[in-house]
C-alpha cells in the first residue's frame, strides 16, 4: 500500500499533466495516437526514434503534439534536429525500452 506522501505525489505529477478529460498537455488521446504513430518504429513501438517529420503551417502546435505524445508513450525526452537539405525536421527519442518505465 502506497503511503500518504506517494499518493500525494503522483496526484500532483498527474494533475499538473493531464486535465482529467482524456487529454494529456492539451491534447486528446486520438491526436496523441496518431502523432506517435508517425514518428515511432512500425516494427516495435518501444524502440527508439528517429523520424524525419514535414511539419505544416501550425509548426508550433505540431512539434509540441508530437514531443507530446513521445513522452505520453515513452516518458523520454524528445530532440529535434532540422535538416536544411531536406527542408524536414529529424525528431528522436531514446524509446520506451530505453526509458524510465521501460523493459529493461
Amino acid at each position: 500500500m502506497r503511503n500518504r506522501a506517494q499518493t500525494e505525489k503522483r496526484r500532483k505529477m498527474s494533475s499538473s499533466d493531464d486535465d482529467h478529460n482524456g487529454t494529456y498537455k492539451g491534447f486528446d488521446y486520438a491526436e496523441l495516437k496518431a502523432a506517435f504513430d508517425r514518428v515511432a518504429n512500425r516494427a516495435d513501438w518501444k524502440a527508439p526514434i528517429n523520424a524525419r517529420v514535414k511539419i505544416n503551417a501550425d509548426h508550433a502546435r505540431e512539434m509540441n503534439l508530437i514531443e507530446a505524445a513521445i513522452v505520453f508513450y515513452t516518458a523520454t525526452t524528445t530532440f529535434w534536429h532540422w535538416d536544411e537539405a531536406g527542408k524536414e525536421w529529424i525528431v528522436s527519442a531514446d524509446g520506451y525500452r530505453r526509458g524510465p518505465c521501460g523493459d529493461h
